[in-house]
């Protein structure tokens, strides 16, 4: 018969959550960890919002906040997703296997991420939720520091699942992500029954 096919090992990282707990993201993170599992290739979790204790994490979001003039999303900036990507590189030091983010605001890595291949499952970018923000609550400083780490971010994976046909096409225009990088793969939710019921 065939040999069967080695999976590489892979250590899921989100950047908000225990991977394992699905209570994270919708519980995408946990019911992908228990594939990985059952087929012997997860290797290790990490939770990048683990990145500091209770009162570091509170100085460095106050310090944030100040920087980006009060901006309710000023956790995307570049001072709180550094913090969380010097955790991860930490973290990663005690293996060398592949990489599955959730999220992107760990990212980009800069040490431990350079030598294996990052995969990255996302459910937005910035520029495509912006929009949808009440008005005042990002600034120039703020959009522009995001924008610059996604597109090093994107730069930096080896393969890109958006949920959907509609963010695969935005990475591709927006981001001129390379089409054969991005996968649209959907939410794992599984399928939604329409409501028919009266609506208030």
């Amino acid at each position: 018969g065939q040999a069967e096919t080695k999976l590489p090992k892979l250590t899921v990282c989100c950047t908000f959550g225990d991977p394992l707990s699905p209570k994270t993201w919708s519980g995408t993170p946990a019911k992908i960890c228990t594939i990985f599992q059952n087929r012997g290739v997860l290797d290790d979790t990490i939770n990048s919002g683990a990145f500091a204790n209770r009162i570091s994490a509170k100085l460095l979001s106050t310090l944030s906040r100040l920087y980006y003039q009060g901006s309710d999303e000023h956790y995307h900036g570049k001072i709180i997703t550094t913090a969380k990507s010097r955790y991860v590189d930490r973290k990663l030091s005690a293996n060398q296997s592949d990489i599955l983010h959730f999220g992107i605001d760990h990212l980009p890595l800069t040490k431990c991420g350079r030598d294996r291949r990052h995969y990255l499952y996302l459910d937005a970018t910035w520029k495509s939720i912006r929009d949808n923000l009440p008005r005042g609550a990002d600034g120039e400083k703020l959009n522009n520091d995001i924008e610059s780490s996604t597109k090093a971010v994107l730069a930096q994976m080896t393969h890109i699942f958006p949920i959907g046909e509609y963010l695969r096409e935005h990475l591709i225009e927006q981001y001129g992500v390379d089409p054969a990088k991005v996968t649209a793969v959907g939410t794992g939710r599984g399928s939604l029954q329409p409501y028919y019921g009266e609506i208030d």
